[in-house]
């Protein structure tokens, strides 16, 4: 198969989920013989490894909003098109790439559902992007335009036909693919000794990650246990004359001492870090099947998530992780000092082998039988 990905922002900084999930898609289906192309406006930092990265248009992109970003998109296929035909062609939800595409139908169009731009606006309680008023308007016309979709989990399945009216049999639910090979290292707990309990927050300093029900309930910790440290690990999120992080850090000034902004961390200095927490927190309001909670879980650590989305499709509560309510920072501090107190043995274990169910080249594999069968029910 000759693929084609396209991607709003594919950079090694700021693409986060999106930017994992394309670039293990992309290795898994060139390891396998396929082709495979990626297409984004913003693709700094990243090798081209087994797969082709083309930097979409000629500085064209720059300043441009989403849908006239999807002109550019539809233009750059249509002329990779020309040269040998695309067997299939993916793009997301939440960057739009494929709004223009879908409506060409000149190639079969799958669109890749994480979580919509409209829903993560108003979980951050606004947009920084300029055209977000823009995007949300056209959502609607995109995702009933679009005739084939694969979803992470049944949750996110859910919300599109919920909230955008789009029919059960045009969505696929197939999880993200991980690599547990990511986080290879020394996954023993010599190094965890228990002079302090390091408390570690992962994924983009946001309101929809639930930063700040984490720090309401770190605060009845850090009173009460002086041998609690926290750890922030991910990139800031700028707002209104400050950020979520300096927020964050005014709210839990009076434990400045106890408390670590490491930004954004990458490859085994990432991984090293999560390997030394006692306990990954990841507090967010919702979720599709994040690749933090695969990450944090593949890093052999008790991990603390929330219910009501895509992670009750990753942890298996008790098992392989906590699941608490999203939005309830006493029963976030519950599962925190539950956790310290070792009230879950054997957590951390269970939840890199539960991590294996995710293993990339069997979803691949999944995705790849996806394609084949859009590609015949195009033809026909």
């Amino acid at each position: 198969m000759r693929v084609c990905l396209l991607v709003s922002d594919f950079s090694d900084r700021m693409a986060g989920g999106i930017g994992t999930y394309v670039h293990i898609l992309a290795q898994g289906l060139s390891s396998k013989g396929h082709e495979v192309i990626v297409f984004s406006p913003n693709c700094t930092g990243r090798s081209k490894s087994s797969y082709a990265v083309i930097p979409l248009g000629d500085g064209r992109s720059h300043g441009k909003g989403r849908l006239e970003l999807s002109l550019l998109f539809l233009d750059a296929v249509r002329r990779l098109h020309a040269q040998a035909p695309l067997s299939i062609v993916e793009a997301t939800d939440w960057g739009m790439e494929g709004f223009h595409c879908v409506h060409a139908r000149e190639f079969p169009t799958v669109v890749r559902m994480h979580t919509p731009h409209s829903l993560v606006t108003e979980l951050n309680g606004g947009s920084r992007r300029r055209d977000a008023e823009t995007v949300a308007g056209a959502e609607a016309e995109y995702f009933n335009s679009a005739r084939y979709f694969s979803a992470p989990s049944a949750a996110v399945a859910k919300l599109f036909r919920t909230r955008y009216a789009v029919p059960s049999e045009r969505i696929t639910v197939i999880p993200n693919p991980y690599s547990i090979e990511r986080s290879k290292g020394d996954l023993t707990d010599a190094s965890l000794a228990r002079s302090h309990f390091r408390i570690v927050f992962f994924g983009r300093l946001e309101r929809r990650k639930g930063v700040y029900v984490l720090a309401e309930a770190l605060r009845s910790l850090l009173n009460s246990y002086s041998d609690v440290e926290v750890e922030f690990i991910g990139p800031d999120t700028r707002r209104a004359n400050s950020s979520v992080g300096k927020e964050l850090q005014a709210s839990l000034s009076a434990w400045r001492n106890r408390i670590r902004f490491r930004g954004h961390l990458k490859g085994a200095e990432k991984y090293a870090a999560l390997r030394l927490a006692h306990c990954i927190v990841l507090p967010s309001l919702w979720e599709n099947f994040p690749y933090a909670c695969l990450e944090a879980m593949a890093s052999e650590r008790p991990v603390i998530a929330t219910s009501g989305s895509g992670f009750e499709e990753i942890i298996e509560p008790g098992c392989s992780g906590v699941l608490v309510p999203p939005d309830n920072p006493a029963m976030l501090a519950g599962a925190m000092l539950d956790v310290m107190e070792g009230r879950y043995p054997g957590l951390g274990t269970s939840a890199r082998k539960r991590v294996r169910d995710f293993d990339a080249p069997k979803i691949v594999s999944r995705i790849e039988n996806f394609y084949r069968e859009i590609i015949t029910r195009h033809a026909t």
